[in-house]
Order: structure tokens, then sequence, then C-alpha cells
């Protein structure tokens, strides 16, 4: 029987869905499960990018086929997450193209026989996600966006904390000098107590700080 639909919970999505699953250490690569999820449905009514349909094609490696399902990803609005993506490699580097490109991204939560229900993934699934590729899509990502170059960013923060700290400085502090603070802050709060959030931070205002060495250099 071919399901009748995605129930989509909160909102309701439209255009084509890109499957993510697990592949490698998988008997067959875990090509059927890919094609058994895709089979489900009615292709009139949903449309899908499976990167387990090409199959097992010769002389290509892990890298190659990443390529490949990266390009049909491309294609797509959305991406469906398959059991088991936590652990894939594969999947957490489509995982941070695709948040990095603002594509919506569901997981399968419940299913019935006309029907399979999804839900936008929360911030409790993004823990699994490497530390340092969610810190470089916000370096580069949201809070460029928001708050400008970091040399630009941090020169505004030392600027004011020298007009604070005038009177107990030697000299004036750097943009490096408030990044370097700011590391050591999150490396505080770590110490008292681990929190994912520090190590994203961390690695964050470290690749800030190779900006504004990156800048300086140029304008020098």
């Amino acid at each position: 029987m071919k399901y009748k639909n995605l129930k989509v919970k909160p909102e309701g999505i439209t255009g084509k869905f890109y499957i993510s699953g697990p592949m490698s250490g998988i008997e067959n690569n875990n090509f059927d499960a890919f094609n058994d999820f895709e089979g489900k449905f009615d292709p009139e009514i949903e449309e899908f990018e499976n990167p387990a349909k090409p199959g097992h094609i010769e002389g290509y490696e892990w890298k190659d086929y990443l390529k490949l399902a990266l390009r049909m990803m491309l294609e797509c609005e959305s991406v469906i997450l398959l059991d088991g993506w936590q652990k894939s490699k594969g999947c957490l580097l489509e995982l941070h193209v695709a948040r990095s490109l603002d594509m919506r991204i569901l997981k399968i939560v419940d299913e019935d026989d006309c029907s399979v229900t999804v839900e936008d993934i929360t911030s409790d699934d993004y823990d699994v996600e490497d530390v340092l590729l969610e810190a470089n899509s916000l370096v580069y990502g949201n809070r460029q966006a928001s708050y400008s170059h970091p040399m630009d960013d941090y020169t505004r923060t030392s600027a004011l904390w020298n007009t604070i700290l005038a009177d107990k400085l030697k000299k004036d502090l750097t943009a490096e000098d408030a990044i370097m603070c700011m590391i050591m802050v999150k490396a505080s709060r770590q110490v008292h107590k681990h929190k994912r959030d520090n190590l994203v931070d961390m690695a964050g205002y470290a690749q800030c700080m190779q900006r504004v060495v990156l800048k300086r250099k140029e304008i020098e």
C-alpha cells in the first residue's frame, strides 16, 4: 500500500524531499532502507531525491558518493532523516550543508497505514552534530549576518572595554584581546560544568581570531 502523504507538524511544507541516512558499514550500504522509504509513497504525490537510487557505482569511493548525494540534495527544499543519521559522518556533513542553506530538516516520529508523521529537528537533535562544523556555520552564517565581520565586531567590543577600564589598563585592548577574553569566559564555564555550547563557542571564537588575523594582514 502506498502512503498517501507526509503528515507534517507543525507547519505544512511543499517541494522535493532529500532522503538522508547512514550507509557506510551497513549491509548493501543500507540501500534497502532508502528504497523502502521512498517506495511507500505515490510518486505523483510526493517527490524525493534518493541517494541510494544510483546503487553501487564502479570505481566510486566514499567521497564520490558524497559529492553525488550533495548534488541531489541541492535539488530539494527539505531533508528527511532516516534512523541512525546521528552516527553517520556523511549525514552530519549533509546536515551541516542543509543548515547553512536554511533548508528544512525533518525527522520521522510516527508512521501509520496512510501517512508518515515528521517534525522539524530541534536543538536537542543538533547535539550530535560535529562541534567544529556547527561553530563554522555560526561564524560564517547567522552571527556574521547579525554582527558583521569579527574584526569590526570585536574592535567595537574592545573600544567599549577600553573606555570602561581606562584607569586600569596599561595599553588599549585590541580585537584579538577581546576574542581571547571571550574564549576564557567559555573556558571558565566549561571548567564549572560541561555544556556543549561552551565547546561550540570556544571553537567559534578561535575561528573568529583567525579571521581577524587574516583581515589585519590584508590591511597592513
